[in-house]
């Protein structure tokens, strides 16, 4: 375990890394403001820490506004004890940074990718649990992380989860690009689950005409002020924690809910240090929303990823029988009349897609 000195209170962090705070750092909380600008200067996220201890973000494009000022944080119980990281925080440190990296794709978009993107981290306190909520800033968007973790003499070594509070209270003129949330609902033992899967069709709306309480499933798309966006999540697999959908509240803002995915029974119990996925849009012209790369970017160099996307593109590679087989058998069974599915082949069309975009390439390829 990697050690570096600050002061003389001990910490484990988010990063599986030891700590030590400063006891001069641990004031209690006054009124600030944080800015964070991209490369280019045009995408502004402004991180404010109230005098009641609660944290908001807003992004502007521009000077123009993507998102108003939002709530962030998430709470948790442990031994009767409610952690309420959407208030009563205690500041403890604000540390900026830019990275600068690139990787090579294979396949999908593009064949080369320049990351570079500013960093701030905002740390807070409730006692001995510790939050941090990494901001980054890229020329195509922005994302944020929460990571939570104890100093080492803590007792707490698991949280149950409760609440998450982001919010995304985008301007009220906007145009949404979303997917309703439909579910399944099918009887298990003595109780019901409700299923959920991506079977119906995105709407374009304006956001005035999403009903209150109405699940919107991620990605989110909205236009606003000139400015495109596209909202998600990133790094959610692996991470131990749930999927997510917006709904909009009686405030007309979409907060982040949780989502159970493929119906299973949700576990609560996170182990520190927890960091749930990126919170990550997209943010820019048409093209740049959508042919983004900022779902991969945001997560940083990441070894693992391009070890993957070369696992990837060897499995779905020409060379592959496996792939070449399975294609064939798609194509064999869509020309069947008796055997065509048009919903079938939309889902396999979007599983193979997702595997970096390569079922239209594999089609071509066999005729």
């Amino acid at each position: 375990m990697n050690k570096f000195k600050l002061g003389c209170i001990l910490v484990s962090s988010g990063m599986g890394a030891t700590i030590i705070v400063p006891p001069i750092v641990l004031a209690a909380v006054e009124g600030r403001t944080y800015h964070l600008k991209n490369p280019d200067g045009s995408l502004a996220i402004d991180i404010n820490l109230s005098n009641k201890g609660q944290m908001t973000y807003s992004v502007r494009k521009n000077n123009k506004s993507i998102v108003d000022s939002s709530i962030l944080g998430m709470s948790f119980t442990n031994d009767g004890k409610t952690y309420d990281f959407s208030k009563d925080l205690t500041f403890v440190r604000a540390t900026s940074s830019r990275k600068h990296f690139s990787y090579d794709c294979p396949s999908g978009k593009v064949s080369h990718v320049d990351v570079d993107y500013n960093e701030k981290v905002i740390t807070t306190k409730i006692d001995d649990i510790f939050m941090d909520v990494t901001f980054r800033a890229l020329n195509d968007g922005y994302g944020f992380q929460y990571s939570f973790y104890a100093e080492e003499d803590s007792y707490v070594k698991q949280l149950t989860w409760q609440n998450e509070f982001t919010e995304f209270n985008i301007p009220t003129n906007s145009k949404t690009y979303g997917m309703d949330y439909e579910a399944n609902r099918k009887e298990d033992d003595d109780h019901y689950i409700d299923y959920y899967s991506y079977e119906t069709h995105y709407d374009i709306r304006d956001f005035t005409d999403i009903e209150t309480d109405k699940k919107v499933s991620l990605p989110f798309g909205y236009e606003t002020n000139g400015y495109y966006s596209v909202v998600t999540e990133s790094g959610l697999i692996g991470s131990g924690y749930h999927g997510s959908f917006l709904q909009k509240d009686k405030n007309d803002i979409l907060a982040t809910v949780h989502a159970p995915a493929g119906g299973e029974k949700p576990d609560y119990t996170v182990s520190l240090p927890f960091a749930s996925p990126w919170r990550v849009s997209s943010v820019g012209s048409y093209a740049t929303a959508f042919e983004t790369t900022i779902v991969e970017d945001i997560q940083g160099d990441i070894e693992e990823y391009k070890q993957q996307l070369n696992e990837t593109y060897d499995f779905v590679s020409q060379d592959n029988p496996k792939i070449v087989e399975l294609v064939k058998y798609f194509l064999e069974m869509y020309k069947n009349e008796k055997n065509k599915n048009y919903y079938f082949i939309i889902i396999v069309t979007w599983a193979i897609y997702i595997v970096h975009s390569l079922l239209i390439w594999s089609i071509l390829y066999i005729k």
